[in-house]
């Protein structure tokens, strides 16, 4: 199934327009691809990249079955598993760049962007003239992305080389492949830490080292490639507050942007498990659809309070008029969109 699946992606084109059938199988779709991930999650393996295949196998053919060409509007992005990230895809596919650096006889290209406040993912397409590399079997790079003014927005770079810079980053994600022509593709995926991911328009991305790994042995290329964002759309948030003063969550900020909605929420007590909110923190819609934490999770205490910063699959295209915060056992809280 993974094989048939990755073929059918190598065929993908731009696609902007969805039929309202396919976004409907898209969302039912991806909540079964949620559910499973969530089970692997609650069993506490952190790797479900397979069950989150299988499932995003299925739900292509249930987006088929309604509008054939939504086929082209999905690439290998797809493989994170990410509910904001295909949405993106699937709509205007984020920016294409296609900014190409050719050093140490490799050339690397950006082909694909997709950004907003919470999270970026970056696409990578590396070739090297007269050479397949079919018999690599993962690899890694060394970047740093740097903003117009020359701050580093993220670093991700081996334990053995200095930061530059306070990094905004984390949790990042990794996809490798290579493709029927031998060139070998690098997708990752990073998410904001406590504050907003800065402007990329204008940014570099400034990559230093490629690691081929094959059976036995590592190749490391030691180089200067340095790849423009010329310019990334931002997309308008929409913030929403607590409609009851009287609950027991006091929430920050609640703002859902193109890829994921970011809360900061506030619990009297300090005495939680540090896994406990993760599993009984859920958003839901009036539609009955529920958003659990997936990612960029923080914890802190103080004054007798535990602070969250954490990010729900729920995105602007979501837009709704009501949402529901709810923290099992300890209270719920009703959201409303803000009007600005």
């Amino acid at each position: 199934m993974n094989e048939e699946f990755d073929k059918r992606l190598t065929q993908l084109h731009n696609e902007t327009n969805l039929s309202s059938g396919a976004r409907q199988a898209f969302d039912a779709g991806y909540a079964r691809v949620r559910e499973q991930a969530n089970r692997s999650r609650r069993r506490k393996q952190r790797r479900i990249g397979g069950v989150v295949m299988m499932a995003a196998a299925a739900m292509l053919v249930f987006i088929l079955s309604f509008d054939g060409t939504a086929l082209a509007a999905i690439d290998r992005l797809f493989k994170f598993g990410d509910r904001g990230v295909d949405q993106v895809v699937l709509t205007n596919g984020g920016e294409r760049p296609n900014a190409t650096v050719t050093n140490q006889d490799v050339s690397i290209t950006l082909e694909r962007v997709i950004a907003d406040r919470h999270q970026l993912v970056l696409r990578f397409v590396l070739t090297k003239e007269e050479t397949l590399w079919k018999d690599v079997n993962d690899m890694s790079l060394d970047y740093r992305v740097r903003s117009e003014d020359g701050s580093y927005i993220d670093e991700m770079v081996s334990d053995t080389k200095p930061l530059k810079g306070g990094s905004v980053m984390r949790g990042h994600q990794v996809n490798v492949m290579a493709d029927e022509s031998g060139s070998l593709v690098y997708e990752v995926l990073s998410e904001a830490s406590d504050e907003n991911i800065p402007s990329l328009e204008g940014a570099t991305i400034e990559i230093e080292t490629v690691r081929l790994f094959r059976d036995g042995a590592t190749e490391t290329i030691d180089g200067d490639w340095r790849l423009p964002i010329a310019h990334v759309t931002v997309q308008n948030v929409i913030r929403y507050k607590a409609d009851d003063v009287d609950s027991p969550l006091d929430v920050g900020s609640a703002v859902a942007d193109q890829t994921s909605m970011r809360i900061q929420l506030s619990v009297n007590g300090d005495d939680y498990d540090e896994n406990y909110f993760i599993d009984h923190v859920k958003l839901r819609d009036a539609k009955g659809n529920v958003y659990n934490i997936e990612s960029g999770y923080s914890r802190t205490v103080s004054s007798g309070k535990t602070n969250l910063v954490f990010q729900v699959p729920f995105t602007s295209r979501d837009a709704v008029s009501e949402l529901m915060l709810i923290v099992e056992g300890i209270g719920q809280v009703k959201l409303q969109p803000i009007n600005e």
